[in-house]
């Protein structure tokens, strides 16, 4: 119930949070004069039971009667009860300070700015106790034994927050933000326990359990000096209030920054710069859990036993690029008209809804963000190490790592991330290396040369990468230089037009004109750019240019088994080169044999060289290895009671059947104990092979497989794995018994007949009419002031089908009514001096006590009615309560007679009745099913 109760309260106070954190009022130009705000929002736990029931219809202390009764009815007795009492309160105060003061931005410049400020106070408490008692009874019959149980759940659960948060800004006299300082001061605490008491009976054996867990944890943060700079000016005030929609984020670079128009949407890009500060932190936690009765199940008495406390406490600073982004789209009222909003200071504003806005200002949200996240970032990584010790040893460090483990083997199928290490020391996925784009800060990343190897068929390797063409000086297609100094393109040499004045591009007429290549030997004018290399470094072609490229593979003993010797040019032509600039990545393929299965380990080496030998570049080699033959795909081993269930699958890399698989089942003593051997098809891409093996006693076994080629008496692939075959955790004889008592017992009836008597609750419940919801249309306003160029506050408004509209939580708002035909969000919203009083005496509040008026907690009261219906409290641990004293004449009321007269019903909350609609809807589809079939 705690749990449940506490997601439903943390959703509702961060409702309430962000719908007072926004800001009152900002100007769109420099004010003449300084404006100041206060609002605030509070809301009163104790509502909300009625705010359920009028949403909903429902009388919860009706059904919960009926419920009661059907406990009655069935045989057994259910008693229900919890109590919540709390408090959140959120105030806002907004000045601005109009005289010019001088600020330095991201980039040092000094910027004339005025400034305004929030000054936000947030207090929730909350306290919550809930009890549910249930026990049955069954007589003994003839030659029999009485069965029953009686179990006594209690829950705690008490959470505090408080936030503390002072937010200026900065902005010039044209209305751009230079940027921000923020002081945060935050703190959360939770303390939650469930105690359950249970006793069982059946079959003449009896178990009591007294099972007690919880856990209470504190945290804290403390930056009093953030400092966001930006490092060029923001319009991102001056174009939400000009436009219906604009999209707020911080830019990459320079090249990113600035503001566009399209398609009727702008996009501000700002240059967000970093924010800065120091942090003050503090963590305490403690972790108890006790009395699970493991020894009824097979395991050592108080084996997960456990109590675990800590604290920590540490300062520091912080400091990184800030991030952001926000969406601010614009819209009116309902009717298509501007919202007229009572500010609460005699200030009458225009706004519109910000549809798509936070509740509050985006700017401050998005500063509050990176705070937390910077300074809890650091003080994470201070604490990480203590932390984990005080877990080590520990039954939460052993479900922790098996937590971890079994979240690793299923992260994308078992792929692990593989990291590399840049020369500047920084870390990136070693998939990011050589993949074109610089990752390390150093660009250390990307070579010059990189090659990748892969394995492909049962004897071959396949090799990829790619050069860099910009480190080969002259690679490209030459020109020609005529007599009189002019130069045209290679291709016009030998075309069969003078493109010289002289002709000397062509051959001469008697045939005779020879072209000296560059090693001296000289050939016919007329092979030039005739598509084929006769000039050994291809100049005839036109290749200004020419290297080697070299791909080797070796074993690892330095015997070569593939080489390739390709050419890096570029002709007139285009015929001739290997690669070019055009063309910088390769591939090869090599066939290596061997004669044995197993790993075949070898290497793989690129280098790029001029025609003289000179190294331009080489990659690093790189060594891999090759799985010959029959390989282990995976084993399996697990067990059940004493017997061993084992399983193994064979990759076929080879389609062979020149192996065998043979297993063995050893002791811990590592003595076999049984083996078999299988030998191996070579069909298909693999081959499954299974079994099973009991063993006369406890204790460790293991399961070896290996692989063995034919001929060879030794092993070349083995795998082994290890199993503990232990009873333990087999429930104990007196549990079965009273397990089997219950199941020969009418428990089962009596389960049934609470089902039909739920079912029937529920379907009378069906019937029950819904109170007509009054509003036909509605809108979620948080409410921009184009004048102001601001959120000036937040509210949530209706409308009815006779045009009447309302404000169902806000500010006062010209032509809406806060006279509502429906309430169903109690909460109070403030303004102007109520708002100022309110913010002034909470913001001294720091403790539960303050926040929250205990008083009316009265468990006492809780107490009094579960006596009166019956129950013993006098173990429940509650507090201590006016018993009227009982003279043992007096038959106790029944639980829904105390619920009608002594008001038990308070204490119930809606959730109570969700969950007993939940436990109505299984039952019932169970019942259904077992009709059916």
């Amino acid at each position: 119930m705690s749990v449940k109760r506490r997601t439903q309260s943390g959703l509702l106070v961060t409702l309430l949070m962000l719908t007072a954190l926004a800001p009152l009022t900002m100007v769109q130009a420099q004010p003449a004069a300084p404006s100041e705000f206060y609002y605030g929002v509070e809301y009163d736990w104790s509502s909300l039971d009625d705010d359920f029931s009028n949403l909903s219809g429902l009388n919860i202390d009706e059904l919960l009667i009926e419920i009661m009764a059907d406990a009655d009815a069935a045989g057994f007795n259910l008693d229900v009860g919890q109590l919540t009492t709390g408090s959140s309160n959120v105030y806002v105060h907004q000045t601005e300070d109009i005289t010019m003061q001088t600020i330095q931005d991201g980039n040092g410049d000094d910027v004339e700015v005025w400034s305004r400020t929030s000054d936000v106070v947030l207090r929730h408490g909350i306290i919550f106790n809930g009890v549910l008692l249930t026990d049955w009874n069954e007589p003994a019959s003839f030659g029999g034994e009485a069965n029953s149980f009686d179990i006594d759940v209690i829950s705690q659960f008490q959470n505090v927050l408080t936030v503390d948060m002072l937010y200026t800004e900065y902005l010039t006299d044209d209305y751009n933000l230079v940027g921000a300082d923020m002081a945060l001061d935050m703190t959360v605490s939770a303390d939650m326990s469930l105690d359950v008491d249970i006793a069982l009976d059946g079959g003449g054996e009896e178990i009591a359990v007294d099972f007690a867990t919880g856990i209470s944890f504190g945290y804290s943060m403390e930056s009093t000096d953030a400092v966001w700079r930006l490092d060029a000016e923001s319009p991102i005030y001056i174009e939400a209030s000009d436009n219906s929609a604009t999209n707020w984020y911080c830019a990459e670079d320079e090249y990113d920054h600035g503001v566009w128009d399209e398609w009727g949407e702008v996009e501000v890009a700002d240059l967000c710069g970093e924010i800065d500060g120091t942090y003050t932190g503090a963590a305490d936690y403690e972790i108890y859990f006790t009395g699970l009765p493991t020894e009824e199940f097979g395991l050592d008495s108080g084996e997960f036993d456990l109590t675990v406390s800590d604290q920590f406490l540490h300062s520091g600073d912080y400091e990184g690029a800030f991030e952001g982004n926000g969406y601010l789209s614009m819209e009116q009222d309902m009717e298509g008209d501007d919202f007229v909003v009572d500010l609460g200071n005699g200030e009458t504003v225009d706004a519109v809804a910000c549809v798509d806005c936070p509740p509050g200002n985006p700017v401050m949200f998005t500063m509050m963000g990176n705070v937390l996240a910077q300074s809890t970032l650091s003080f994470g990584e201070e604490i990480a190490e203590d932390l984990q010790a005080s877990f080590e040893d520990s039954i939460v460090d052993t479900i922790f790592d098996e937590w971890a483990s079994s979240l690793a083997e299923g992260n994308d199928d078992g792929y692990e991330m593989n990291e590399w290490q840049c020369d500047d020391g920084q870390w990136i996925p070693a998939y990011w290396v050589n993949n074109g784009y610089e990752d390390c800060s150093d660009g250390s990343d990307e070579s010059d040369l990189y090659i990748n190897t892969y394995n492909y068929g049962e004897s071959g390797v396949y090799h990829s990468g790619e050069f860099n063409t910009d480190e080969l000086p002259d690679l490209g297609v030459s020109m020609f230089t005529c007599a009189d100094l002019n130069e045209i393109n290679w291709d016009s040499v030998n075309d069969g037009e003078n493109d010289c004045d002289g002709g000397e591009d062509e051959q001469n007429q008697d045939g005779t004109r020879m072209f000296t290549c560059n090693d001296g030997t000289e050939i016919s004018w007329d092979l030039i750019n005739d598509y084929n290399n006769d000039c050994s470094d291809l100049e005839d072609e036109g290749a200004a240019a020419l290297y080697h490229f070299q791909i080797t593979s070796s074993y690892s003993d330095g015997t070569v088994f593939g080489l390739e010797d390709n050419t890096i040019c570029e002709t007139a032509t285009g015929y001739g080169c290997d690669y070019s600039s055009y063309d910088s990545y390769y591939y090869a393929q090599h066939e290596f044999s061997a004669d044995e299965h197993g790993p075949l380990d070898y290497c793989v080496n690129a280098i790029i060289t001029t025609g003289s030998g000179d190294v331009m570049m080489e990659a690093d080699t790189t060594c891999s290895d090759i799985w010959v033959g029959h390989s282990m795909g995976w084993t399996d081993l697990s067990s059940e009671g004493m017997t061993l269930d084992w399983g193994a699958y064979v990759d076929n890399n080879v389609q062979s059947n020149d192996a065998v698989l043979h297993f063995s089942i050893q002791d811990d003593q590592g003595t076999e104990i049984h083996s078999a051997t299988h030998q191996l098809s070579g069909e298909g891409w693999g081959e499954d092979f299974d079994g099973t093996y009991d063993v006369s006693s406890e204790g460790d076994y293991c399961l070896v497989m290996s692989l063995t080629e034919e001929g060879d008496t030794e092993p070349y692939h083995t795998d082994s794995l290890c199993e503990e075959v232990s009873l333990a955790g087999e429930p104990s004889d007196r549990l079965m018994t009273i397990l089997e008592a219950f199941s020969e017992s009418g428990l089962q009836d009596v389960a049934e007949e609470f089902t039909d008597q739920l079912s029937t609750t529920f379907e009378d419940l069906e019937e029950n009419e819904v109170p007509e919801f009054p509003y036909t249309d509605g809108m979620w306003a948080p409410l921009w002031s184009t004048e102001h160029a601001a959120i000036i506050g937040v509210g949530l408004y209706a409308m009815d089908d006779d045009g009447g509209k309302y404000v169902i939580a806000g500010p006062e708002t010209t032509g809406y009514s806060q006279d509502l035909p429906m309430t169903f969000m109690s909460i109070r919203y403030l303004t102007g001096a109520p708002a100022e009083d309110a913010q002034t005496q909470m913001a001294d509040f720091e403790d539960l006590e303050d926040i929250v008026d205990v008083e009316n907690h009265d468990l006492s009261a809780l107490e009094d009615a579960l006596e009166q219906a019956g129950a013993d409290v006098s173990d429940l641990g509650l507090d201590e309560g006016s018993n009227d004293v009982d003279d043992g004449t007096s038959t106790p009321d029944t639980a829904e007679d105390i619920v009608q007269d002594e008001g038990l019903l308070p204490f119930i909350s809606p959730l109570s009745v969700l969950a007993m609609v939940g436990i109505a809807a299984l039952a019932g589809s169970n019942r259904r099913r077992e009709n059916n079939e």
